[in-house]
């Protein structure tokens, strides 16, 4: 570990600590001192290189027709550390009573057409949005180039 001592808010400009750490892959550990005694801290580790997709977010049960069902999937490395520096292109495919409506990154400046099954990750994730067309259960995939795919399953409470 390296050590580095910041200023105190008092002492920078506009009494706001600002400045700039490199992503590495590690742990970062902020620790706030007073009198000599540490009285807060907050860790954050760093991702290596992305391996596997996995869901991250999950909708609610449906409760009737017409439905509207959004999963995401997040890029993570083999720890399971989230890698927002991510892009690769994902895939998603459903099955079961549903129909793929779009895709979405989150990234509003992106050329990519929603109605599509396919999108470029944006910081490491990306969602597609599934119609729900009956009662049953609903197996969604995602997969990208050199990442190991992701498969949930959804029943849909109809």
């Amino acid at each position: 570990g390296e050590y580095l001592d910041i200023d105190r808010p008092g002492d920078c400009k506009s009494r706001i600590i600002s400045g700039f750490l490199p992503l590495e892959p590690g742990t970062v550990l902020a620790e706030g001192m007073m009198e000599g005694q540490v009285v807060c801290s907050h860790k954050l580790v760093t991702c290596k290189e992305a391996e596997k997709l996995i869901f991250t977010d999950f909708p609610e049960p449906a409760k009737k027709l017409p439905a509207q069902l959004l999963f995401t999937v997040t890029a993570v490395d083999r720890d399971g550390n989230p890698d927002f520096r991510e892009n690769r292109e994902v895939s998603f495919a459903a099955e079961g009573p549903c129909i793929v409506e779009g895709v979405d990154s989150g990234y509003l400046c992106s050329q990519e057409p929603f109605d599509s099954d396919d999108i470029h990750m944006h910081q490491g994730r990306a969602s597609v949005i599934l119609r729900v067309t009956g009662p049953g259960t609903i197996i969604v995939h995602a997969c990208g180039k050199g990442l190991e795919k992701a498969t949930t399953c959804f029943h849909t409470g109809i």
